[in-house]
């Protein structure tokens, strides 16, 4: 993994999540923000999670932050918008959705460069599940799906809490051996670099693996 990556449990732009989102903008490399919206639909809820991300943003000191153009309309904007940002944040929707956006496209190829030369990725729910190797995609069948593979050997459980333990059993008997499943409460979040991950948020995250029992990952 080249830039770091931040992962959320979700409710993403909202006062509740403002430890987590200092503690990335404080690490953050230094340039424009894009806020990518790929899991929300076309149209009116795109825009709107765009203006609310901007917003939230702004009131958290960011002040080069912008929406970048929907990829379904202007696929060569959006991923120009990904590749000159320092940041992009990928607020939550549909993981289905998402995945059609990014898998084997070149909005999906426009963000593993962004990583690769170090721009730093944020990532709130489905946002989150999509830069992992692997992602629980809810359904009929609630199957395990490749992801960006951004973050190797990892799978991201949003809104955790044990009442989804369910979700943690069903995705660890799908996923590979070791792939460390990461329960995440809404509002709080794991940033991955070139250190240990760290949590950041009011409640814990978890790691969960084949071979040992659940562990809270260190707070930041």
């Amino acid at each position: 993994m080249a830039g770091s990556i931040c992962v959320q449990g979700g409710d993403e732009f909202t006062d509740a999540c403002r430890a987590v989102d200092e503690a990335w903008i404080a690490r953050a490399p230094v340039g424009a923000v894009s806020v990518v919206p790929l899991a929300c639909a076309g149209g009116a809820e795109y825009r709107i999670a765009g203006r609310n991300g901007v917003e939230y943003l702004r009131d958290l000191g960011v002040a080069d932050v912008s929406v970048a153009p929907e990829p379904d309309l202007l696929p060569d904007g959006a991923v120009r918008s990904i590749i000159d940002a320092r940041v992009v944040f990928i607020p939550g929707g549909s993981p289905a959705r998402i995945r059609e956006r990014v898998i084997g496209t070149a909005v999906g190829g426009a963000l593993r460069a962004h990583s690769a030369s170090g721009g730093m990725l944020v990532g709130a729910s489905a946002g989150a599940m999509v830069l992992c190797d692997s992602m629980l995609v809810p359904g009929d069948d609630m199957t395990v799906h490749p992801g960006l593979g951004l973050l190797p050997d990892v799978l991201v459980l949003p809104h955790y809490d044990q009442r989804r333990d369910a979700l943690v059993a069903r995705a660890r008997g799908q996923a590979a051996g070791r792939t460390a499943i990461i329960g995440l409460p809404a509002c709080c979040g794991v940033l991955f670099g070139d250190h240990e991950p760290l949590a950041f948020g009011s409640e814990p995250c978890w790691r969960f693996t084949a071979d040992a029992d659940p562990v809270q990952i260190k707070r930041g």
